[in-house]
């Protein structure tokens, strides 16, 4: 099913908000999980899989990444890049999946006292037709 997405965020501490998507995305109901699908403005495919008590952001493009946000944990992750892969931690502070909208919080963890936290929300809109 065709759907319009909205995903944008908002970094934790220093509140800069950006756009991250904005257009058609494909919606896919599993037994288990839920699923969207689109593509982003620079050719990287993006797959979200909702599970009622975590989710997954599968992204692949210049970087390549499959990010895991279960709350109340640390998760490891890797990303791909044309450099070479690195490791990072997440801690998920939010999920939150209703009908039309997903929200995760979280912090990417590091050693270094700089801390990186973002909220990134999902907004989900039915396709009007002209039949609507």
């Amino acid at each position: 099913m065709i759907k319009k997405l909205h995903v944008k965020h908002r970094h934790r501490y220093n509140n800069e908000e950006a756009v991250l998507y904005n257009g058609e995305v494909t919606f896919n109901i599993y037994d288990d999980y839920e699923e969207l699908l689109y593509k982003e403005n620079d050719g990287a495919k993006v797959k979200v899989h909702l599970y009622e008590d975590h989710m997954k952001i599968i992204r692949n493009g210049e970087i390549i990444s499959n990010l895991k946000f279960v709350v109340d944990k640390k998760t490891k992750n890797i990303l791909m890049t044309p450099y070479g892969d690195l490791e990072i931690e997440i801690y998920t502070y939010e999920y939150h999946k209703e009908h039309d909208k997903i929200i995760v919080e979280y912090d990417v963890l590091s050693s270094s006292e700089e801390k990186d936290g973002y909220r990134i929300e999902f907004s989900i809109e039915e396709e009007r037709s002209e039949f609507n």
